[in-house]
């Protein structure tokens, strides 16, 4: 052993013992340093211990109450925590009344307004004035109700150019659909009306490029909304003539006299 202060202490503690003594004191540090470490490796077992059996009981804990509180994914998606109350399943939704479940169709009036048929109504068709330019021109077409009753209308005008004597001509109808259709509750002695663009002085490639494009018009026959039967009336301020093989784009029809866009 080398000599020190550790040495030096324990031979004055031991004077007789010698180098024997000496031998003992530092056996004894050996030993007590020993039991010191086997102390120190209790503790720090007896901290692991706890720590694993508090692991255990939190983790059985968070076992229990995700089995009886709601999923995790109900808790992402924004649901209720263990900790805030029943579980969304817990919840009883009242079922759905008769009225909600009828998809609207009883709120509708039981005298629902039918239909305005050929019949019930008069037509009118007049250029509009001043709409002339930049080689084309409008037409105003106006249906007034004289059924004695009130009835809707809703979309669009079928149309067929005629000549003078009644003969229908080559018709092109493109429906416009800058504006959406509605349905126009019409009283008796009320009207409709909608708007037809034509060009008259823009020939198509295979038409003629000098003079008129195609044959004059003057009557113009007009198909209401869902029907199949036609009225027909003289064009006012006509004749017209309609290039591009009567080409007409028309609008949807509206309330009123007079026809959207003019």
């Amino acid at each position: 052993f080398g000599g020190g202060p550790l040495v030096a202490a324990q031979a004055a503690a031991y004077p007789r013992g010698g180098a024997m003594g000496i031998g003992a004191a530092v056996g004894g540090i050996d030993s007590g340093r020993e039991i010191m470490d086997r102390k120190f490796e209790w503790a720090i077992g007896g901290v692991l211990t706890a720590a694993a059996l508090t692991a255990g009981i939190v983790a059985g804990c968070g076992a229990s109450s995700s089995g009886n509180g709601p999923s995790a994914s109900a808790t992402e998606s924004g649901g209720p925590s263990a900790l805030a109350g029943p579980s969304v399943g817990a919840v009883t939704l009242p079922a759905p009344s008769a009225s909600t479940s009828a998809g609207g169709r009883s709120a509708l009036p039981p005298d629902k307004v039918p239909q305005c048929h050929t019949v019930d109504l008069s037509p009118s068709v007049s250029i509009v004035p001043g709409s002339q330019g930049a080689g084309h021109e409008l037409m105003n077409i106006r249906l007034a109700n004289t059924s004695g009753r009130t009835c809707t209308v809703y979309g669009y005008p079928g149309m067929k150019l005629e000549d003078a004597n009644g003969s229908g001509q080559a018709t092109t109808v493109t429906r416009n659909r800058s504006m959406a259709p509605k349905t126009i509750v019409v009283p008796n002695g009320g009207s409709v009306a909608t708007t037809a663009r034509f060009d008259f002085d823009i020939p198509a490639a295979d038409e003629s490029q000098t003079g008129n494009c195609e044959a004059p018009s003057v009557y113009l026959q007009i198909t209401p909304p869902d029907e199949t039967t036609q009225l027909s009336a003289s064009i006012g301020g006509g004749p017209i003539t309609v290039c591009e093989h009567g080409a007409l784009d028309v609008l949807p029809f509206v309330a009123g006299p007079k026809g959207a866009n003019q």
